[in-house]
């Protein structure tokens, strides 16, 4: 009888530092027992703590199989308000050994990566040299943005999270799903599914090296993506408007008022309504024919108001050197040549 080879957790690994290679391979390795599944060729890169995933597999093919019991219940997790690390109170007493482990293993492995200091340096949410006419640019976009500060461990887990029915009432929490959560955003991306017993994700490549990459889904634009992730999506192929109100001959006053998400977040279409004194849209989206339902010379107006915002913001982060506000000028770049190819 021919033995089948034991799984072998550092084939998997390719990391720069000793201590983040353990602490990911001990990912892995309690993945596959928890009955996990990984592409043969799959590859975790950790490299200066930014991680991506790499396989030379066809395009298609199941890359990653990640079971219920491999799930952590982060908002289960007191996390406390560190700024240097993440750190939790206790374990919750519902966590079987294997959701322990992982819990344990996940913290640790981003604070080897020195997530928590990134974050809090880079992330326009809580980058510190934001000035307040920066704030105010970007508010015209996102009318929500810093009123309410989160922590860095509840910013960290925010974007990283998934929010799938796991808890024996089926209700929907959020979940840290490891070794998934590696794949950087393209808009073309994989796109996860999840059968009830297991979260999984195919081959979709992305770039050189056989990189893999997910679709982060919810059809956010390069300022959106910026706000919520702390990046640039630079493959942004649409541009929401920004709440504003316009006069446009022949209509009169046109309003937006950039409101058109449904609970889930995924977004609608677009609803038109006249009000006394013009038109009300609901939200107007750049990008991808999805202003057919006003006329073009509302749609320009509405183009213009936003280019003239952008404008602003361009100019306000001029006035700060770190890389938040890098993030959000070249955002800002990207949304204008969406509009501008749109209209």
């Amino acid at each position: 009888m021919t033995s089948v080879p034991a799984f072998d957790p550092w084939r998997h690994v390719v990391c720069d530092d000793d201590l983040v290679a353990d602490l990911l391979a001990g990912t892995v390795d309690a993945v596959a027992e928890a009955g996990g599944w990984v592409h043969p060729a799959a590859r975790f890169v950790i490299r200066q703590g930014q991680g991506s995933v790499r396989c030379e597999g066809i395009a298609g093919e199941p890359l990653l199989r990640i079971p219920r019991s491999a799930l952590v219940r982060i908002g289960r997790v007191g996390w406390s308000t560190s700024s240097e690390a993440l750190e939790f109170d206790a374990v919750p007493s519902e966590f079987s050994s294997i959701e322990t482990e992982l819990l344990v293993l996940q913290a640790a492995l981003h604070n080897a990566c020195g997530k928590i200091p990134w974050l809090v340096s880079t992330h326009p949410v809580l980058a510190p040299d934001f000035s307040d006419d920066v704030i105010d640019a970007i508010r015209a976009f996102r009318p929500r943005f810093r009123r309410r500060q989160p922590s860095a461990a509840g910013l960290f887990w925010s974007d990283r999270v998934f929010r799938l029915p796991v808890g024996d009432d089926g209700a929907v929490e959020p979940v840290a799903v490891p070794l998934i959560d590696l794949l950087d955003h393209a808009r073309d991306g994989s796109t996860p599914t999840w059968s009830g017993t297991e979260f999984s994700v195919d081959i979709a490549h992305a770039g050189e090296l056989g990189e893999c990459r997910l679709d982060y889904g919810l059809q956010r634009d390069a300022i959106g993506m910026a706000v919520v992730y702390g990046f640039v999506a630079s493959d942004s192929a649409i541009a929401h408007s920004a709440p504003v109100s316009v006069d446009v001959p022949g209509f009169g006053r046109v309003r937006v008022q950039a409101q058109g998400r449904r609970r889930d977040g995924t977004l609608m279409p677009t609803q038109v309504r006249r009000s006394s004194d013009g038109l009300v849209a609901s939200h107007v989206t750049f990008g991808a024919g999805q202003t057919g339902v006003l006329p073009a010379g509302v749609v320009a107006a509405i183009a213009n108001a936003n280019l003239r915002l952008l404008d602003v913001l361009l100019s306000a982060t001029t006035t700060c050197s770190g890389a938040a506000a890098a993030t959000i000028a070249r955002a800002a770049e990207v949304q204008a040549q969406v509009i501008r190819a749109s209209v």
